[in-house]
C-alpha cells in the first residue's frame, strides 16, 4: 500500500495540473475567441480563417497547455499566368498581455504557384511593436521596412478593421 505522503504529493501535483489546465482554458477563451468570432462562420477547432477583399485573415489558437497563439494577415495571390512577381508582405500578431501585441512582418521573395500550393523564399522577418516601431533595427531591415511601409500600414489598418487592434494614430 502506498505511503500517505506519496498520495498527498500525487494529489497536490494533480490539483496543480488541473488548475493550470483551467487557467489555460480561461485564457484561450478570453483572449482568442473574440478574434475567432470576428471571422464569422469559418471558425475551426484550432485554426480559423477568412478570405475577404483579397486578403486572408487567420487566428491560430494556442496548442494545448501553451499560451502562444497568433493572428495572421496576408495578401492573397492573384496571377493569371501562374507567376506572381509582386513581393508579398504579411504580418503575424502575437497577443502579449491584455492590450499589447508583438508583430512579425514577413517579406517574401518571388513566388511560383502550383494550384493551391506555393513555394517561396522569405527575405526577412522583422519584429515591430503595436505602434509600428522596428524593434530589431539593422540597416538592411530598415531599408526593407521603408520600402514596404505602405503595405505594412495597410496590414495594420486591416488588423484594426477586423479585430480592433493595432490602431495607428
Amino acid at each position: 500500500m502506498p505511503n500517505k505522503k506519496w498520495i498527498k504529493v500525487l494529489l497536490a501535483i494533480g490539483i496543480i495540473f488541473f488548475l493550470y489546465i483551467e487557467v489555460w482554458g480561461t485564457y484561450v477563451a478570453f483572449r482568442y475567441e473574440p478574434f475567432r468570432k470576428k471571422l464569422g462562420d469559418t471558425v475551426g477547432y484550432n485554426t480559423s480563417s477568412l478570405k475577404k477583399d483579397g486578403y486572408q485573415y487567420s487566428v491560430f489558437k494556442p496548442h494545448f497547455l501553451s499560451f502562444t497563439g497568433n493572428l495572421h494577415i496576408t495578401k492573397l495571390p492573384y496571377a493569371d499566368n501562374g507567376q506572381n512577381d509582386e513581393i508579398p508582405v504579411d504580418i503575424i500578431i502575437w497577443p502579449c498581455g491584455i492590450n499589447d501585441y508583438k508583430v512579425g512582418v514577413g517579406i517574401s521573395g518571388p513566388i511560383t504557384y502550383y494550384s493551391e500550393y506555393s513555394s517561396h523564399r522569405v527575405i526577412t522577418d522583422m519584429v515591430l511593436d503595436k505602434d509600428m516601431n522596428l524593434l530589431d533595427d539593422t540597416p538592411e531591415k530598415r531599408a526593407l521596412y521603408e520600402q514596404n511601409l505602405d503595405e505594412i500600414e495597410t496590414l495594420y489598418h486591416l488588423a484594426y478593421e477586423m479585430w480592433g487592434i493595432l490602431e495607428l494614430e
